[in-house]
């Protein structure tokens, strides 16, 4: 789909100016896109992202963690009871 806007694009320049190259438009641009990409300052960015999110994760895993088994204690431990109590009931 890309190509085809391309392809459409280059030949509505070319009618509106020969000397028009896509090729050498979009090389210039693409030079732009890489170096917005690879910049300190995106990469000092995206670095302190991580380190925001790093810092969060492990603040709070051990906790979550915690609750996580608690619940899954308490299911268990319901779940054990229930099954003893029908148990006895299909005993008596």
């Amino acid at each position: 789909m890309l190509l085809l806007v391309l392809v459409q694009m280059d030949g509505t320049a070319r009618l509106l100016d020969p000397e028009f190259n896509l090729a050498d438009a979009l090389q210039s641009f693409g030079s732009e896109l890489v170096w917005r990409r690879i910049s300190p300052a995106r990469l000092q960015r995206e670095v302190t992202r991580l380190y925001r999110d790093l810092s969060r994760f492990i603040r709070v895993a051990p906790r979550e963690t915690l609750g996580v088994l608690e619940q899954l204690r308490r299911v268990i431990s319901t779940s054990t009871s229930t099954n003893t109590a029908s148990r006895s009931r299909s005993t008596v």
